[in-house]
């Protein structure tokens, strides 16, 4: 089985199926083709072979040996302790010395590998998920930050534009009307704002990833990333309409005017 990637690299625009690979003097059929694995998933290949093509010096037939990794897939949920229970006393059936050595067998599942210590065999290398918290919480404060400078900017223009208001309202506009006006302006900002700012995240990517050697995949087409942005977008349209619409309701514009 090829990645497209490799399926090209090796046979170009041609089908790959039922070709034959050469490896170590060894004769394979390819079988599949799939696509290429995103650079922020565990797994990472370009081809797979069978299990029993390995050589002997990989002993995989004797119980102990930790050269691969085993995924396995449930049908249903299980107590998870007592199949590693499980696990372990078939292990120390096969082997004695695992028992005398008091070795265990455990299970972890998929999504939690990256994240959490101890796992020596993930292909992605280890992460600390004290330093996820930690960034997530300086990108909160920026985003407060950035909340309130805009909310800023809004009182500032309301402040600018108080006359005008002041005469529209003298001019029988109802409060309801303004109210609605200022919010579309709001809208209109918080949007052009976020397009600019999803533009300039994956223009700066790919220098970023230079400088760190950090692979970083960002889908705008996931479901995720839609809605932690339509989240963000709503709560700035919030709070960055409703302090301005009470501060601008709360001034006296007949008195502006004059």
């Amino acid at each position: 089985m090829l990645d497209e990637y490799l399926s090209e690299k090796c046979f170009g625009k041609e089908n790959p199926l039922g070709k034959v690979i050469v490896i170590k003097g060894q004769n394979y059929s390819v079988s599949a083709v799939i696509k290429s694995i995103t650079g922020n998933s565990h797994l990472q290949f370009r081809y797979l072979l069978p299990l029993s093509n390995l050589p002997e010096d990989w002993h995989r037939n004797k119980w102990g040996t930790d050269n691969c990794i085993q995924y396995l897939v449930f049908n249903s949920k299980i107590n998870q302790h007592d199949f590693e229970k499980k696990l372990t006393q078939m292990l120390y059936s096969k082997n004695s010395i695992w028992k005398d050595l008091k070795g265990k067998l455990f299970i972890q599942p998929l999504e939690e590998i990256h994240l959490s210590k101890g796992f020596i065999l993930d292909n992605k290398g280890e992460a600390n998920m004290r330093n996820v918290k930690m960034i997530s919480i300086v990108a909160l404060i920026i985003f407060l930050i950035s909340v309130i400078n805009f909310t800023n900017m809004f009182i500032s223009s309301s402040l600018q534009q108080s006359k005008s208001i002041g005469v529209k309202i003298t001019s029988g506009a109802s409060r309801l009307r303004l109210i609605k006006e200022f919010i579309w302006e709001v809208v209109f900002f918080v949007f052009i704002s976020f397009i600019l700012s999803v533009v300039l995240i994956k223009g700066f990517i790919p220098v970023f990833e230079t400088i760190t050697n950090i692979s970083i995949q960002i889908n705008i087409a996931s479901l995720n990333f839609l809605l932690i942005g339509s989240a963000v977008v709503f709560i700035t349209i919030i709070i960055a309409s409703c302090i301005p619409i009470y501060f601008s309701l709360s001034m006296e514009y007949l008195r502006v005017c004059y």
